[in-house]
């Protein structure tokens, strides 16, 4: 039924009103005819309801209306009336009052059932909406690529987000309830968060902090946002945890620091390198033209000495000036496996001489755009770093493959790794575990890189030492 539909309004309750009394006239005509005038509205009492039920209250008054003059004039007539009796006119008055009741009484329940039926609408429009919402939050939060974690007063886990499970490589249902120590974390992993978990608990403030997780493979760094959570008696229950790993931007802000200390080591290089093999170059002719005289014959041994550290110090320049960031390079199309089959010979010389296998290991790989002569020199160095590193007898290994579409050379050796100390200062100028090295070799091999737009890596361990050179 539509709310507020007045006859006059829509014709179609002006004609159900009508049809319905006059359909209450015909039952009573057929079945009701016998009890004359004594019965003159059983019919038109459910006339009335049916018209109040379609049209509302005004159709359920027009219905009373039509029945009062169809039983004034027809059923009991005009002419008749004023023989009524006391009861007949009790019940000609009831009537109106009753159908007026009835029809209102039926338009209020439908009221009430339409605001119900608006209000169940608009409660299912905000649960939607609330649900939607929460989809919404809920993908966002387990999309996150940070750890998102709740924990209690006792420090149990109550959630962790998809995120947790990637970094942590913990199963969620292993952890919901449990504490670090019941789960098996070491007492340096977690302890370093215990004081940062009171203080937020204690002052009801978020706390920032960041923290390096060592352990025997690597160390870890990670941002944590503690965030306490209180209750309606202003007091904190539950602990909300955000946590960034910062482990790769804080190898790009040590990446940034070593290409920083290449650069100004470039700078210098280009700067004085030219410079100081003038001086040199000049003092070696004077050695060389004093080994032809006669009265420097008794001296001839220290002066071939003085002239082969002169070429030492010369070699020294020479990989110094490599280091120089503007320096011109030759780049063209070429297969990197015909630019180690060029320069094998001499590597294999390098390890025959000091008693190592070379193993080849050249992959299917496209052509790439390079340097010819700086890639050459990046696997000389590389190789001869190898075979420096490797015990007599060992092997080193050069492969090319190709990688998620990106050329990689790889030169592994079998020798006892690098030091920890040691592998966060690699291409580093003059930083060398050699006795007699000058730490310019993978200086070099890194402006190399750097200069092709290409990476340098390293993956180093007890069994051995793996260098690969990524090209983009």
């Amino acid at each position: 039924m539509v709310l507020n539909r007045l006859p006059y309004r829509d014709w179609t309750s002006w004609v159900a009103t009508i049809v319905i009394v006059l359909a209450a006239c015909i039952v009573r005509e057929i079945f009701l005819y016998p009890f004359g005038r004594s019965l003159p509205y059983v019919t038109f009492y459910p006339a009335v309801t049916f018209a109040a039920i379609y049209g509302g209250l005004y159709a359920g008054i027009a219905a009373m209306l039509l029945s009062v003059t169809i039983t004034f004039s027809w059923i009991i007539g005009f002419s008749q009336l004023a023989n009524l009796s006391t009861n007949e006119w009790l019940v000609q008055a009831a009537f109106p009052i009753l159908s007026t009741i009835i029809s209102y009484a039926i338009e209020s329940m439908y009221r009430v059932r339409a605001h119900d039926q608006e209000q169940t609408k608009q409660l299912l429009e905000i649960n939607e909406e609330l649900t939607s919402q929460k989809q919404n939050y809920q993908s966002l939060v387990e999309n996150l690529p940070f750890m998102i974690t709740r924990f209690d007063e006792e420090l149990r886990y109550l959630y962790a987000n998809p995120a947790f499970e990637k970094m942590s490589y913990l199963n969620t249902s292993e952890i919901i309830g449990k504490t670090w120590k019941e789960i098996g974390y070491q007492a340096s992993m977690y302890e370093p968060l215990l004081s940062h978990f009171k203080t937020a608990l204690a002052t009801k403030k978020t706390v920032e902090c960041e923290i390096a997780y060592t352990t025997s493979d690597e160390t870890k760094y990670y941002q944590h946002v503690i965030i306490p959570e209180s209750e309606k008696d202003g007091v904190a229950h539950t602990i909300l945890v955000v946590t960034h790993d910062l482990t790769l931007q804080k190898q790009m802000q040590k990446e940034l620091l070593r290409l920083d200390r290449l650069n100004i080591i470039g700078e210098m290089a280009a700067s004085i390198g030219h410079e100081l093999r003038n001086p040199l170059t000049t003092v070696r002719g004077y050695l060389q033209f004093f080994t032809k005289k006669d009265n420097f014959a008794d001296y001839n041994e220290q002066i071939n000495t003085m002239i082969e550290e002169l070429d030492r110090a010369n070699s020294i320049i020479t990989e110094f000036l490599s280091l120089a960031k503007n320096k011109a390079v030759n780049i063209e199309c070429c297969n990197l496996n015909d630019n180690i089959h060029a320069i094998i010979p001499l590597l294999q010389a390098d390890a025959a001489h000091s008693k190592h296998n070379i193993n080849l290991e050249l992959g299917d790989i496209p052509n790439s755009n390079m340097d010819k002569k700086e890639i050459r020199q990046v696997l000389l160095n590389l190789v001869r770093n190898a075979i420096e590193a490797t015990p007599s007898g060992g092997t080193i290994t050069v492969k090319t493959a190709l990688v998620n579409q990106h050329v990689v050379l790889s030169v592994q050796d079998t020798g006892p790794g690098i030091p920890k100390d040691i592998i966060c200062k690699l291409g580093t100028p003059f930083v060398t575990t050699k006795d007699f090295g000058t730490g310019l070799g993978l200086s070099v091999c890194y402006r190399i890189a750097d200069r092709h737009n290409a990476k340098l890596e390293v993956e180093t361990g007890s069994n051995g030492t793996t260098f690969l050179m990524k090209f983009n």
